[in-house]
């Protein structure tokens, strides 16, 4: 079990990256880099985005064409020239809340590793999934296959302790993401109370670092049936989940713990309705730009879910 701790309330930079680092280089293993993150370069004028695809039902679209797809940059015309269904990611980080705050009582670590594991249940062993508690620090519980008896074993004997570094430790996963080239065939789902009590980070710090990734962020918040008004309030991570994971092409679902099959149904399908989308822009974006992206199939009752924005190195 590797760990690595944070210094302090304060958690400055390098020792944030350097957990990040430490963190990922157990990901990469053998899988082969590429030149930059994604969007990336697909071709002499293209870039190439992720994006997922469910129908009205909320089902997985396996079969969109080019023809189907619209784009949009800045509200200028974009050309999509190639699309190719990808569907559910090789590499899944999951991000558990492991830490001591206030947030939800002993059934906590309960319900996080039900969260995991009843994802990896939807994947059927597709995925490898990468399971990394957090704190303050982080420390890897888990590197294998979405195999929930596996899993659980690794999660059932985590204990509680520290702050929880919440957006911190989300902009510097995105940050070493960056860094191994593996944004394309990686996706971050972070199960948390949805209480941040140590970072410095903002919303907008993490939701450029994951768009620079090219990174969708998966939210899972298990509700304590118990709590009241007052308790909820306090959650002050909840709504920054929800904008970040919007942001990214992802989601952020809030349940209670009889929903949880249903919420990590939702993600299951997302991730198998995972599209690469190469686009010609019309014009060259410039560098540490961003611009504004719409993508819109033309199919009736098809729903979307990519990045609002367009970040370029």
């Amino acid at each position: 079990m590797k760990r690595v701790a944070l210094s302090g309330s304060g958690i400055s930079h390098r020792v944030c990256a350097s957990v990040a680092v430490v963190s990922l280089s157990i990901l990469a293993g053998s899988a082969r880099p590429v030149e930059s993150a994604t969007p990336s370069p697909a071709g002499a004028s293209s870039i190439a985005i992720t994006v997922s695809a469910l129908d009205a039902s909320g089902r997985p679209v396996p079969d969109l064409t080019v023809s189907e797809i619209k784009a949009r940059i800045e509200s200028g015309g974009a050309t999509v020239t190639r699309v190719s269904h990808l569907g559910a990611p090789k590499q899944i980080i999951v991000l558990v809340d492991s830490s001591a705050t206030w947030a939800r009582g002993p059934q906590k670590l309960i319900w996080n590793t039900q969260c995991v594991s009843t994802l990896a249940d939807h994947l059927a062993g597709d995925s490898n999934f990468v399971v990394l508690g957090f704190s303050d620090q982080i420390v890897q519980l888990y590197n294998g296959p979405a195999r929930p008896p596996m899993i659980e074993a690794a999660l059932k004997n985590i204990t509680r302790s520290g702050e929880s570094a919440l957006l911190e430790i989300l902009k510097f996963m995105g940050e070493s993401i960056v860094q191994q080239g593996i944004g394309d065939r990686t996706v971050l789902v972070v199960v948390s109370d949805g209480v941040d009590t140590a970072s410095k980070a903002t919303t907008k710090d993490v939701i450029r670092t994951l768009g620079l990734a090219g990174v969708p962020l998966y939210s899972l918040i298990v509700m304590d049936p118990t709590w009241n008004a007052q308790n909820q309030s306090k959650l002050n991570a909840k709504s920054k989940l929800l904008d970040i994971s919007k942001a990214t092409g992802g989601v952020s679902q809030a349940m209670g713990p009889g929903e949880v099959r249903s919420a990590t149904s939702r993600i299951a399908a997302m991730l198998a309705g995972r599209y690469r989308i190469e686009i010609d822009p019309g014009v060259a974006l410039k560098s540490h730009s961003e611009s504004r992206l719409e993508i819109d199939a033309s199919r009736e009752g098809i729903a979307m879910f990519h990045a609002d924005r367009l970040y370029r190195p």
